[in-house]
């Protein structure tokens, strides 16, 4: 396994051990969350995670996610 491959799957396992065990803050998980996102590449996830951190608006595409995850607005 690489290098990328290794660095990926720690992070991964970090993040779950951390939501598990209740550790970890929620911001600090939506920064690793965003980290493996980059790390892997992955456009959708990105976008996501860049409106948790920091913050949606009443505009698209930021609805798209509000209503994916439950949220509610005007």
């Amino acid at each position: 396994m690489n290098d990328k491959n290794t660095a990926i799957i720690e992070l991964a396992r970090e993040i779950v051990k951390e939501t598990e065990s209740r550790t970890g803050s929620v911001e600090s998980l939506v920064f690793k969350a965003h980290r493996l996102a980059v790390m892997t590449n992955n456009a959708n996830y990105m976008e996501w995670l860049n409106l948790e951190k920091f913050g949606y608006s009443d505009k698209e595409p930021d609805l798209k996610y509000m209503r994916m995850t439950g949220r509610t607005y005007n």
